[in-house]
């Protein structure tokens, strides 16, 4: 964000285009860092790119709402949009797309 902001980009279009890069990388490090999940990739990646998108969308609002409506300048503004995206990605990670849901067998 940081450095296309130094090159001239508006901030709500650093913000997003900074969010989506770092969606790319983040896959790989929340399955096997954060939740050491064994989940299908199958089950996982597109539940991870839907929320993915939504905290793209939430990044790009939350943002907005804080430096546009609010007048915070970019900094705090980010800060405080990182925190409520991290949140709301934590928990979908944990709940949705890292969850290892249990299996049941059938006794007869």
């Amino acid at each position: 964000m940081a450095l296309l902001i130094a090159f001239g980009a508006g901030a709500g279009i650093a913000t997003a285009v900074g969010a989506a890069l770092g969606a790319i990388g983040n896959y790989f490090l929340q399955r096997h860092v954060t939740f050491l999940s064994r989940v299908d990739h199958r089950h996982a990646m597109p539940a991870f790119a839907a929320t993915a998108g939504l905290a793209w969308v939430a990044n790009l609002f939350i943002f907005n709402m804080l430096h546009a409506w609010f007048g915070l300048a970019i900094l705090p503004a980010q800060g405080l949009t990182t925190l409520c995206v991290a949140f709301l990605t934590f928990t979908l990670y944990k709940k949705v797309v890292f969850h290892e849901r249990a299996t049941s067998t059938a006794v007869s």
